[in-house]
């Protein structure tokens, strides 16, 4: 029985937060739309390559969000002829394994030249930037994720075209507010499968927004970051 489960069982309210776990008895979901996340870094890209050229991913095995973020790109890209999706790459959780990849994709020419580098994870777009920096390659496209303060840095100098935003601090201020609530409404008899319960107390799935970000409004990003490190 998944922990979930175990502690449901035990009459312990449960929410999952930035990657669910849906099978589970849990009572929410509270987080990014992991596809539609995909969908936008999509458009993105669509729009930098003019719809046509070879892309790559990386991505971390095993991880339901990333997975979900894939099938939004690849369900979006599919009705673009113009795109061929060459790989996605699984980086095993080490950001110099992307590195040492996009080496390797550098060295493609002609019909099997490498035009775009998504990062489905938060940690390989810098890598990937600073692989093709290094051999002095900037016709290329890189779509990220995540607003670290490197990866804003590298859209305001163009390294990077764009990056999906997600809301961390706002998954875990709603997941204790909603706890919270739950607690003061000393609700009984949270047990059973809450995904598929259609006399459920709770919604299913809580949305806390992604936002594309590129040359065009990175700016606010990184004055918000600015003012938050501030505080």
């Amino acid at each position: 029985m998944p922990l979930v489960d175990k502690a449901m069982a035990a009459g312990v309210p449960v929410i999952t937060i930035d990657s669910d776990v849906p099978q589970s008895s849990r009572l929410f979901f509270i987080g990014t739309n992991n596809y539609q996340a995909g969908h936008l870094g999509a458009e993105a890209l669509l729009k930098v390559l003019k719809g046509k050229g070879n892309v790559v991913f990386y991505t971390f095995p095993a991880q339901p969000n990333l997975a979900e973020r894939l099938k939004g790109y690849m369900d979006t890209l599919a009705e673009h002829q113009g795109i061929k999706v060459v790989d996605v790459y699984d980086i095993k959780g080490d950001a110099g394994a992307a590195f040492d990849k996009t080496r390797e994709y550098l060295t493609r020419t002609g019909n099997d030249k490498i035009d775009a580098f998504v990062s489905l994870d938060s940690v390989s777009g810098k890598d990937v930037a600073d692989a093709l920096n290094r051999q002095h390659v900037s016709d290329r496209a890189i779509i990220a994720m995540d607003v670290s303060q490197d990866v804003l840095n590298l859209i305001k100098s163009g390294a990077i075209q764009a990056t999906i935003s997600q809301k961390p601090y706002t998954m875990g201020y709603v997941g204790l507010k909603e706890l919270a609530q739950i607690h003061e409404d000393e609700l009984k008899g949270l047990t059973g499968h809450y995904e598929t319960n259609t006399m459920a107390k709770f919604p299913s799935f809580i949305d806390t927004g992604a936002a594309l970000v590129d040359k065009d409004n990175v700016d606010t990003y990184i004055q918000t970051a600015l003012k938050t490190s501030a505080q």
